[in-house]
């Protein structure tokens, strides 16, 4: 690890890339700094997918207040993926800011946002869940991410086509 984590740190780009690849291999042993960092950075390198996985399945304490700021980065692919690993790790203390990210103007983080919701299953997010979906709802893939936090949260609706 420590290998891998002294080339990450080096000059080269592509020696980065590498070493941001081999890490991510190692899964669990990445030290979530490091996770961050290459979501940050590197999300756009073909490793997106695959930081978001791997945050997915972690549970370290401070990962929500981590995420939460990312919900408000300049990447729309940060803001999907902080918008996923909020909905896997269950903390309602994030609802407000999922709620937020509805409004977001790239429809696949709007997406990530509803779906996001839907893991969570805070019953506070209903209203304004309800709201979007019958006020601001566009394109099938956001209909069904808001009609999943819906039902996740036993919110009646009337289903829309």
């Amino acid at each position: 690890m420590d290998k891998w984590l002294r080339f990450f740190r080096s000059a080269n780009p592509m020696v980065r890339l590498r070493a941001a690849q081999a890490l991510l291999l190692r899964g669990a042993e990445v030290p979530l700094p490091v996770l961050l960092e290459l979501l940050d950075k590197l999300h756009d390198r073909g490793l997106g997918a695959t930081i978001t996985k791997l945050l997915c399945t972690r549970r370290d304490p401070e990962l929500v207040a981590e995420m939460i700021p990312r919900l408000r980065s300049p990447s729309p692919s940060v803001r999907e993926a902080a918008c996923a690993v909020l909905g896997e790790l269950g903390d309602w203390s994030a609802t407000p800011h999922m709620l937020a990210a509805l409004d977001d103007p790239i429809p696949r983080v709007r997406r990530a946002a509803g779906f996001g919701l839907a893991f969570l299953g805070d019953p506070a997010c209903g209203p304004a869940v309800l709201w979007h979906y019958a006020e601001r709802v566009e394109g099938t893939n956001l209909r069904m991410a808001l009609e999943s936090a819906l039902r996740a949260v036993g919110v009646e609706f009337q289903r829309r086509r």
